[in-house]
């Protein structure tokens, strides 16, 4: 419908009809609520098997850290023995080294201080020179 308004035609607006909501009857809101709940338990089961895979999954990564953490310890242990058993022998080979040096030093001082050892050589006779202030870091 048209209605003439000051020479123009203005369509004319019907009041927009809203619809009556569906009323439920108890039967069927049930109904409603035992889908819900049918989803909402297939959500939680869903959620508890990621829940468990996570678990799983981190239970074997706990087990790994723990091996490793095992293996280290061992590590260590190996390194500080090593260590140890190297101090020992560096110390020994030290010990050894300066009773050499003491013997040769006692011994180069008897014979070189009392007989000077000579040499002959094509170029003449060479004397060795005291070895005992080189020996003993002088």
């Amino acid at each position: 419908m048209m209605k003439g308004v000051g020479g123009g035609h203005v369509p004319c607006q019907t009041p927009a009809v809203t619809p009556q909501p569906l009323r439920m009857t108890p039967a069927m809101e049930i109904q409603r609520l035992k889908q819900r709940s049918l989803q909402l338990t297939r959500a939680l089961a869903d959620v508890n098997l990621k829940l468990a895979d996570t678990s799983a999954q981190l239970s074997a990564a706990n087990q790994k850290i723990s091996h490793m953490d095992g293996v280290i310890t061992d590590l260590q242990s190996w390194l500080h023995i090593g260590q140890l058993r190297y101090e020992e022998v560096n110390y020994k080979q030290e010990a050894k080294f300066t009773q050499f040096k003491k013997a040769l030093v006692r011994k180069e001082t008897s014979n070189t201080d009392a007989h000077p050892t000579k040499f002959v050589s094509q170029k003449g006779p060479y004397e060795i020179p005291n070895r005992t202030r080189i020996l003993a870091g002088e």
